[in-house]
């Protein structure tokens, strides 16, 4: 099942984020939208994280605990109830696919 997830913050309106799970496994999505609302275009938009300002976004219970991994670009982000789109969006690529293979013990 999909599991639309809640964004906050002054930028919120501007990201759509679902998540996925099956037992221990989880998969997260974040894509930012409204670019142009933004005021951003072209190769400034690959690194443009700080412009995120406060934007977060609130993970269910079954998203928290655990080490995430974003499988475009390797990083890996230790999670416990939100996440801050500016630190997850600061890569190579403007959206993010995170994956759990399992919640920690």
């Amino acid at each position: 099942r999909y599991v639309p997830l809640t964004c906050a913050g002054e930028k919120s309106d501007y990201i759509c984020a679902f998540a996925r799970h099956q037992g221990e496994q989880a998969a997260i999505s974040i894509v930012p939208r409204w670019f142009a609302r933004l005021g951003v275009a072209g190769p400034a938009l690959l690194a443009r994280g700080a412009d995120w300002d406060d934007a977060i976004i609130t993970l269910p219970p079954e998203f928290s605990g655990g080490c995430f991994r974003n499988i475009l670009t390797g990083q890996e982000f230790a999670v416990s109830g939100h996440l801050k789109v500016s630190e997850i969006l600061l890569s190579p690529v403007p959206w993010a696919v995170l994956y759990r293979p399992q919640a920690s013990s």
